[in-house]
């Protein structure tokens, strides 16, 4: 299904400059089936924290079969690539690199050709082998990211391009959640719209070490309901609704930017909600509810 995306951008594209659509790409982390109200908890609750995100739903298109790849880089690659995993050499995972052939074009890369400004803020996990793998390569104007896979969500090694975003001495251990998302908006704020763009934006978020928001950080999950004074004690609800909250100013942006009307908006997780996640005990992982299995699983629940 990605590669189809990838496809149906690239034909999008190949319109004349007048009608090129901006093209913008939401990718959660381990988000599960039942995580939002776009199909799973219709819970008051849930419903709040995900409103932005289901509004989007509601006013376009619900792909209830769309699949991905049971695990992060997998998904990854083949979006930009869009090659399957049994051609971008991750069948199953667990190799000693995750880069992609530079032999390769990447989408971005295609995008940049039709005239499109791209920008890339969020997780990468699509390979560092050497600087020539990183999207500042790769037909993106701008990326702020981090490497790896995961980790803080606060002091995570971050690039700004070719080069870190910041020193030791000058971290300002930002929450990446909300630095990736303010560094979104700012880019709709300042794009020149005579030409189409191409925001990539795979958050970090909902994937382990559950890190509150700093508006919600307590000690211990067991605290959680000092978030914002809500009662609310589920980590995954309050991480994926900071997520909401920039997709509305996102939208928000866009609208008053008058691009929203000309943009291709997809919002999309790179696998099922995990039942395992790393260095804890016990499950706090995403729900993957009605669905069967989970993230590291070939089940639904996995991989829908």
């Amino acid at each position: 299904m990605a590669s189809r995306l990838v496809a149906a951008a690239l034909l999008l594209a190949t319109c004349t400059a007048k009608q090129q659509p901006h093209i913008v790409f939401l990718l959660a982390d381990d988000l599960g089936w039942y995580d939002t109200s776009v199909f799973g908890d219709q819970s008051p609750e849930t419903k709040q924290a995900t409103h932005n995100i289901t509004s989007l739903a509601d006013d376009g298109i619900r792909l209830s079969n769309h699949y991905v790849h049971w695990h992060c880089s997998p998904t990854r690659r083949t979006f930009l690539s869009g090659r399957l995993p049994l051609h971008h050499g991750e069948m199953l995972s667990d190799i000693d690199t995750d880069d992609i052939d530079l032999r390769w074009r990447w989408v971005s890369d295609v995008l940049a050709d039709e005239g499109y400004v791209g920008h890339w803020y969020g997780k990468g996990h699509t390979g560092y082998k050497s600087m020539a793998h990183l999207p500042a390569h790769h037909g993106f104007a701008s990326s702020v990211l981090f490497l790896s896979g995961s980790g803080s969500y606060t002091e995570i090694p971050r690039m700004n391009g070719s080069v870190p975003l910041y020193t030791k001495a000058n971290d300002p251990h930002q929450y990446s959640t909300d630095l990736f998302g303010a560094h979104a908006v700012a880019a709709v704020e300042a794009h020149d719209v005579s030409k189409p763009m191409f925001l990539y934006l795979p958050w970090q978020a909902v994937h382990a070490p559950y890190d509150l928001p700093p508006q919600c950080r307590v000690r211990g999950f067991a605290d959680a309901a000092m978030c914002a004074g809500g009662g609310d004690v589920n980590p995954i609800r309050i991480m994926i609704a900071d997520v909401d909250r920039w997709t509305g100013a996102l939208v928000a942006a866009l609208k008053k930017k008058g691009m929203y009307d000309n943009t291709l908006i997809v919002f999309t997780s790179d696998n099922g909600g995990t039942q395992d996640p790393l260095g804890v005990s016990v499950h706090l992982g995403g729900n993957n509810y009605p669905l069967r299995g989970a993230k590291h699983s070939n089940w639904q629940g996995g991989m829908r």
